[in-house]
């Protein structure tokens, strides 16, 4: 255990929630699906004024390389937008939802490209699938290195040709793990982080891949486990194999556990210990050569996200559910916020001009569950409703024109149907 009075509660809750959120609970005994994921086959299913200068293309996606520069100037005051709720059939096409069953699991973790639909699911976290976005049968794509492995730890990337999971045994409390870049095309593996000794934080790891490019931040402890030693950040370039280190940092008085990145451009969070002020800073790093510059200051800024020009952040502490988002425009330096009208909220993601999360409606049915689109241009929300009371939506993922999410029926229940589904914005 970390003995340090300044870091040790910090660490301890930043532990506990992370396992609580992250990993799913092993106590549970899904029943396993009787459709073995490998055979099984995806079938299409019917299912019950701009404020702003934006770039020219609304999809989302991958970012050029070349992103321009940035400029931060933020507004003095921040202005809150208030956008119209919108009935998400008006944008999404809900007569051709395509369906692929899961069983009967406790949660699966998703993520897109422009051919499949990729996921993990708790019933059997050792293999990573993926699933035609125009139909067919599945197919493992890689397998823990560990007997009793998982890969939903945590979030699971892909961009262009790559693949990087986090693998972690069950059994030892997150003291050994990996990080492994898969090559989709011809399966070759780079191994971005191997953690044999213990010494780096699991908990303060994060990772974000935008073309062929990754960047990724941890915590490596004192040789003899018992403190704090300093924060890493370090990218590669897949196209080159070339690895840099952006960041090597002592830990005295702030980490950096979180980014985002788009382009050559990464957000950075910087999280500040109680006694030097308990805030967050978020920063812009060029992640060419590591150089840093101040984008929110004094405030409580967390969990960004970035699709250039345009990022999104909670505005709040990091481990609560937001009500306000701030959304910024790095190229012109704007700034507004929108407020979250339900409840539970998910952290904001963001596509484009696209930014979706999900959470809980109140309306005269009582409360549901639903997915939510806000259309930067549009100022509008788009909300998509669970077709049923006893329903939920697990995670949700938008890349370009297409829509995913994870679909729980019999929410109330101990071991509920799980649906992975999939159409297209109109």
């Amino acid at each position: 255990m970390l003995t340090n009075p300044k870091y040790s509660t910090l660490y301890l809750s930043i532990v506990i929630i992370l396992v609580l959120s992250s990993c799913t609970s092993g106590m549970e005994k899904p029943i396993a699906s009787t459709q073995p994921p490998d055979q099984a086959s995806a079938t299409a299913t019917p299912n019950p004024a701009t404020p702003f200068d934006l770039p020219p293309s609304k999809k989302g996606g991958e970012t050029p390389a070349g992103t321009p520069t940035f400029a931060i100037t933020p507004t003095p005051t921040l202005q809150r937008m208030s956008p119209d709720l919108v009935d998400a059939s008006e944008i999404i096409d809900l007569e051709h939802v395509s369906a692929y069953p899961l069983g009967k699991i406790v949660s699966a973790t998703i993520a897109l490209d422009d051919d499949f639909i990729y996921w993990v699911d708790t019933e059997n976290p050792k293999a990573l699938y993926r699933t035609p976005l125009g139909g067919g049968a599945s197919e493992k794509i890689i397998e823990s290195v560990y007997s009793d492995g998982r890969l939903d730890c945590n979030k699971f990337q892909i961009s262009e040709d790559w693949l990087v999971v986090c693998d972690t045994p069950t059994s030892n409390d997150l003291g050994e793990w990996k990080i492994r870049a898969v090559n989709l095309k011809d399966k070759a593996e780079i191994l971005l982080l191997d953690d044999e000794n213990g010494r780096i934080v699991f908990s303060m790891f994060d990772i974000s891949l935008n073309g062929h490019n990754a960047i990724w931040t941890y915590a490596r402890t004192t040789p003899d486990l018992k403190d704090l030693d300093e924060m890493v950040i370090e990218a590669i370039d897949f196209d080159t194999g070339e690895r840099r280190e952006l960041m090597r940092t002592k830990i005295e008085g702030s980490i950096w556990p979180v980014l985002s990145l788009s382009g050559n451009l990464a957000i950075v969070e910087q999280d500040f210990e109680d006694i030097y002020g308990g805030g967050t800073d978020l920063h812009l790093m060029d992640i060419t050569d590591g150089t840093l510059k101040d984008l929110s200051l004094g405030e409580k800024s967390c969990m960004p996200e970035i699709a250039y020009p345009w990022a999104v952040w909670k505005s709040g502490a990091r481990y609560a559910f937001w009500i306000k988002a701030v959304l910024h425009n790095l190229s012109n330096g704007q700034e507004f916020y929108i407020r979250n009208e339900g409840v539970e909220p998910s952290d904001p993601k963001i596509d484009g001009t696209r930014v979706y999360w999900t959470g809980s409606i109140r309306s005269t049915h009582g409360i549901t569950n639903a997915i939510y689109i806000y259309d930067i241009g549009e100022n509008k929300i788009y909300v998509l409703h669970a077709p049923g009371e006893d329903q939920y939506y697990r995670f949700v993922a938008i890349r370009k024109n297409t829509i995913a999410w994870v679909r729980v029926t019999e929410m109330s229940k101990a071991v509920s149907d799980i649906y992975l589904e999939w159409t297209t914005f109109r």
